[in-house]
Parts: structure tokens; sequence; C-alpha cells
């Protein structure tokens, strides 16, 4: 995979603090347009931050449009949804829930008419972060607008995070991606419909991994593996929800077996309660193949990044089947020498913060642990 091309800056920021430090800044510099994309948009100091920030851009006459998840970001419209009214920012909310209507969490939430809608409302959610500035910057990574994340706020419990600034051509399609989903499932189907009359790719860059359509789904996918199959050097993957599906747990065991490099860390404790357990069942085949794998101790590590020799994947996505089959993601490649050798340095220190796992290690867990990672191996196309 060659280098990245669609970039002329490349940012990396590896705390909260610093990200959203300068996201505010840029949207504070904003003369033109903002859009605002997350999964998580807390009712809590930062969130209160962002939203003053996005109000005063608003009132400065730049074009503001922001979107949250439903699942994941309750509260959120009846909360800010009049102060971002006021001044005519345009907001949706993606796959409303339909228990936001029964604890009035929503302003309007439409009605489910049947199971499977409501099935899709739950299971289908907008993870991406992101933010495009004016149309040629985009700040995008694991980082939501919560208060978690900022070591200012949660002290030492605060998240290990990365996230980054990119510039260059291809923040266009990153906003374009912005589009797609906020004109809904028939607006992409227009737009799709029209690209394919026209003979155009739905998605051009490789360097940009976006999922709206199951083609553009397939297409990453198979990208990732491909990549994954040029590594000669190193693979290291930074995983905050580490459950692969059996294509990706096998190209990452036949780099190991080429004499790959092949480093996977993980969280020794996470947000969700049962994500080590199920993690935890992939130990040993990854062991057995040769690969590293180490738990991060500190705090919750919500880091989402993948190294090959002269790339690196960052963005939304988890190396598992939500991100890969259900969940709506943003994804870019990096190829700058500079952003690899900060990447590679900030692993390192990840390493010396965490504890290695031996085959011996995860023999002697509680039986009833064992058990546990064992049952959500046989769900783990649903987590």
């Amino acid at each position: 995979m060659a280098p990245a091309r669609s970039w002329t800056r490349e940012q990396l920021y590896f705390s909260g603090d610093t990200f959203f430090e300068a996201a505010l800044e840029a949207i504070g510099a904003a003369q033109h347009t903002i859009v605002f994309e997350t999964y998580i948009f807390a009712t809590d100091v930062l969130g209160k931050r962002v939203c003053s920030a996005l109000v005063a851009a608003a009132r400065r006459g730049v074009e503001v449009r922001v979107m949250v998840d439903g699942v994941g970001s309750p509260g959120w419209e009846a909360t800010y949804g009049p102060e971002l009214s006021s001044v005519r920012i345009k907001y949706r909310v993606f796959n409303r829930p339909p228990w936001a209507r029964w604890w009035r969490q929503s302003l309007d939430s439409p009605r489910v008419s049947s199971w499977g809608e409501l099935l899709r409302r739950v299971n289908t959610r907008n993870h991406r972060k992101l933010v495009v500035i004016d149309g040629h910057q985009a700040f995008l990574g694991g980082m939501n607008v919560w208060g978690v994340q900022l070591e200012s706020e949660a002290g030492n419990l605060a998240w290990r995070d990365t996230g980054v600034l990119v510039e260059g051509s291809g923040v266009v399609e990153l906003s374009s991606s912005f589009d797609l989903i906020w004109e809904g499932i028939r607006g992409r189907a227009r737009r799709l419909l029209g690209q394919l009359r026209r003979g155009q790719p739905t998605h051009n860059r490789s360097e940009v991994r976006i999922n709206s359509f199951r083609k553009d789904r397939k297409r990453n996918h198979r990208l990732l593996l491909a990549q994954i199959e040029s590594c000669k050097k190193r693979l290291w993957i930074t995983s905050a929800y580490f459950v692969p599906p059996g294509s990706l747990l096998r190209v990452i065991a036949a780099a190991c077996n080429r004499g790959v490099d092949v480093r996977v860390l993980v969280p020794r404790r996470s947000d969700v309660f049962f994500m080590p357990w199920a993690t935890s069942a992939f130990y040993m085949a990854l062991l057995r193949a040769g690969a590293a794998v180490y738990e991060y101790q500190p705090c919750m590590l919500h880091a989402k990044i993948i190294q090959g020799d002269s790339w690196a994947i960052i963005g939304s996505s988890n190396m598992n089947h939500r991100s890969i089959l259900r969940d709506v993601e943003v994804d870019v490649v990096l190829g700058m020498d500079e952003s690899l050798l900060q990447l590679e340095r900030h692993y390192l220190l990840d390493l010396e913060l965490s504890t290695r796992i031996t085959e011996r290690d995860y023999q002697e867990r509680p039986l009833w642990v064992r058990f546990m990672s064992r049952l959500m191996l046989r769900i783990r196309s649903i987590l």
C-alpha cells in the first residue's frame, strides 16, 4: 500500500485536551461552514463548551450542521436543540430510538411501525467522530464529546485516545460522506443511482475509508485484508473493542507465520463490561500464532489504530463485527513519515504501561472468566 497522498498535513493528538483545544480553536476561526458529527455528545462541561463554540460560529454567519447518534447521545436534543435552533443551526439525530419518546429525551421521536424497524434503529448506529471546517480541515479519530476524554476533567482516569487533523484533497470526500448520512436513506439512494448512471465510483480515495453503502464496506474490508497481507516488517494494532471476524484473524495469523512483528494492544478494563471477556476469547489463537498481546492498564484505552510498514489507519472503526457490518464509520490512512514515527513512539509508550499476556496468564484466569470468554465468542457477530 503506497503512502497516503491526499493529505498535505497530518497532525496527531494523543489526548482529549489537546484534540478539543485544537478543534475548538478551528471552530472559532471558521468562516463559511462547519459540519460536526459525533456518536456521544454529552450534556456535561465539554458538551457545553462545544455547543457554545458552535453557537458563536453561527452568530457570526457560519453555516453549521450537527449530527449525533440517537443511542449514543440520549437527552442531547432536549438539552441542546432549542439553543441550536435559536441561531438557525441545523441538527439531526441519527436513528432516534423509540424510548426517546417515552422518556421525553427527544423533541420529535418518530413511532416504530415494526419489530424490524426497532431492531434496525437500535442496532445501526452512527459511530463516526468528524469535524470539517470550511471544507479544508477535518478532525477525526476516536474521541467523543464527553468529559471522560479530558485529563483536565477526569484526571488519571481520562480515556487514552488518539485523534488526527488532516488537510488536503481528501477532506472533500470526508465532507461529502457527512452529506450522505445527512440526506438519509432516500438521499443516499438518489446519489448512488446518479453516480452509477454516470459511471462514477461511490468512493474514490483509498486514503478515506467510509462505509455509507454496503459495497463500501466490502471494499474497505478487502483493502484492510490486502494491507495486512502486504506487511513485511510490522503490524501493530490498537483496538478498544477487539472482536475480529475470522477473515481478519486469519490474515493476522498469516502475518505472524511470515515473520511479521505482530502486536495487539487492548484495554484491561472497558466501558462495556463484557468486552474484556469477548476480547480474551481470541488470546490463545493470537498467542499460538506468534502475536504479542498486551493489556493497557492505567485507564480505558479507546484508540483505534492499525500500523503497517509505511501506513497507518486511524478513525472510529473498531476491529469488530459491529464496525465492519453495522455501524457507520469513518477512517483515514496516514502516510507521512513524521506521523508514522509519532504513532510508533506513542505505541511503545503505551506498551510500557501495559501487561504482556502469556498462554499461562490466560489459563490461570478463573474458570468463570474463561467460560464467559467462550460464550462471547459464540455471539461475537452481534458485538
